[in-house]
């Protein structure tokens, strides 16, 4: 069973989009490599400038340039600006995507439908003309159809109280070596609000821990369980540099999973996703180990890593039976088809399907219904034909004539007139034969009806009402026949779930974005 969709925004100047040439590069000049621009601008701070919050964008002219990310999900959006998708191109997979009509407003490019799992995207800029990108918005897997579970979200501070947080984090080689660097933040220098045009401000931030990875000992590792996706947020700037992220154990059954991602920016933003990972298991424990990458630059770069907040997203365990509402047998396989671009709206989604137990019962019922009811109409017709050979022999024997009944067709039998050969005071000779005396009886066995004849297997029924039928006294009591049971269909199929829909992520300008149900973060 894949998970429901979930869509997660991907800022431009996240260290999670790998760029080439790298956007680490003070590069003024568009032509050569892609400039980072900030909605409001910068502002000056002793460590360089700082980005205010707002829209961030990197643009640039350079033939050739490209921007690459991985996810597991389903889908991608990609948002900027540019004159015509002729001048760039779009590879999911390695297979180029055809982007007919784009880009549409702001809306460069888009693939839907994917397989849940790992993907890569890839865009790359084929002409000279200014190519602005903005953010993506990545489908993930968050939760499952039918479950009671309701996704959690929690935060842990990398500062808790009065200095690092020891209790979830662990500070290699030791915690004093984090908390006294010299470019360590967390004494929460940022946490100071910065005014912007219009009388806006920036948010604040947690107080970051920070230290430079400069050699092998110095990393930070933490264990991770309950959890189906996590973003760690902190710093970008000028001090930081190339790290190596490994988590254990990797995805889909693999030993582990490396994603490098490098900080390092030439504007200073101080809340960008630095790591993240999407489409684990929420009942496995994990480890994350990051340190320094082996490809990064040699000291006297800093390469250093400053957070202050690891975001984590339970989705529920991936084993549950919405039949049963309890965890269902991994080794059975059950899936259920959703759509990457909308998911099952909360309303109607915990109505249960019949067990395969129920099921089975009322199949068996039917069998011995339809069975029973089989059997009564064979007895019945068998007694009818019986019924009619003895009447013939009697009145054969009496010299009178039998009752039958009129034909099925809605008319009373009251309404017809006695056989002329039927009457109860009549007698014969002595000699020719013994006297026979009749008298009406409320004894009445209900008429057969002859099923060899098709008119009446397809006429309607209608109601039929009989007048008291005479009978001899000596022909012996008689038992009326009985009527099969009506058959009750009292089970009603279960009905089909919902889904709901994905609400709209933001976007700067007009045109078609993708469908998003919730949005954990939304970079500035």
């Amino acid at each position: 069973m894949d998970p429901l969709p979930y869509n997660v925004n991907i800022s431009s100047q996240s260290p999670a989009i790998q760029y080439s040439p790298s956007r680490t590069q003070l590069n003024e000049n568009i032509e050569s490599g892609w400039n980072v621009t900030y909605a409001h601008g910068t502002t000056r701070i002793p460590f360089g400038p700082l980005g205010l919050s707002g829209d961030s964008y990197l643009q640039t002219t350079l033939s050739g340039a490209q921007l690459s990310l991985d996810w597991v999900g389903t889908a991608a959006y990609i948002y900027g600006n540019a004159t015509s998708s002729a001048a760039y191109t779009l590879r999911i997979d390695g297979t180029e995507m055809e982007l007919p009509g784009f880009p549409k407003g702001n809306l460069l490019g888009l693939v839907t439908g994917l397989p849940y799992g790992s993907h890569q995207l890839n865009l790359s800029l084929s002409g000279s003309d200014i190519f602005a990108f903005h953010y993506a918005t990545l489908t993930i897997g968050i939760g499952y159809q039918g479950s009671p579970f309701t996704v959690q979200n929690r935060s842990i501070l990398a500062a808790a109280g009065e200095g690092p947080n020891v209790g979830f984090f662990n500070f290699q080689p030791t915690v004093d070596s984090w908390r006294d660097n010299d470019y360590s933040f967390h004494e929460g220098k940022f946490t100071a609000a910065v005014t912007l045009p219009g009388g806006s401000h920036t948010k604040p931030i947690p107080p970051p821990i920070g230290i430079s990875l400069d050699n092998d000992t110095t990393r930070l590792v933490f264990n991770l369980t309950n959890a189906s996706a996590f973003f760690m947020r902190g710093i970008i700037g000028s001090f930081q540099g190339l790290m190596l992220a490994t988590l254990t154990p990797g995805l889909d059954g693999g030993a582990s999973k490396r994603t490098p991602f490098n900080d390092a920016s030439s504007v200073m933003d101080t809340d960008q996703i630095l790591y993240w990972e999407s489409g684990l298991d929420r009942d496995q424990t994990y480890t994350v180990d990051i340190g320094k990458s082996p490809d990064a630059d040699e000291p006297p770069n800093f390469n250093q890593i400053n957070f202050h907040t690891l975001d984590i997203i339970d989705g529920g365990p991936k084993a549950f039976n919405p039949t049963l509402g309890q965890p269902k047998d991994p080794t059975s396989s059950t899936s259920l088809a959703v759509n990457p671009t909308i998911t099952p709206p909360a309303t109607g989604s915990d109505r249960r399907k019949p067990s395969a137990g129920l099921v089975a019962g009322i199949t068996v019922g039917v069998i011995l219904t339809v069975t029973t009811i089989t059997i009564l109409i064979l007895y019945w017709l068998r007694r009818c034909k019986r019924d009619r050979t003895e009447a013939a022999e009697i009145a054969e024997a009496s010299k009178i004539t039998a009752f039958v009944g009129r034909s099925m067709s809605g008319e009373s039998f009251e309404d017809a007139a006695p056989s002329p050969n039927i009457h109860p005071s009549e007698s014969v000779p002595q000699r020719a034969a013994p006297q026979v005396q009749f008298k009406p009886t409320r004894e009445f066995r209900p008429q057969c009806a002859d099923f060899s004849n098709p008119s009446v297997l397809t006429s309607p029924i209608r109601s039929v009402q009989f007048a008291t039928p005479v009978r001899e006294t000596d022909a012996g009591p008689v038992e009326a026949a009985t009527l099969p049971p009506e058959y009750d269909h009292s089970w009603a199929a279960n009905t089909a779930l919902s889904r709901r829909v994905l609400p709209i992520p933001q976007a700067v300008m007009i045109g078609p974005v993708p469908p998003s149900d919730k949005v954990e973060r939304h970079e500035p």
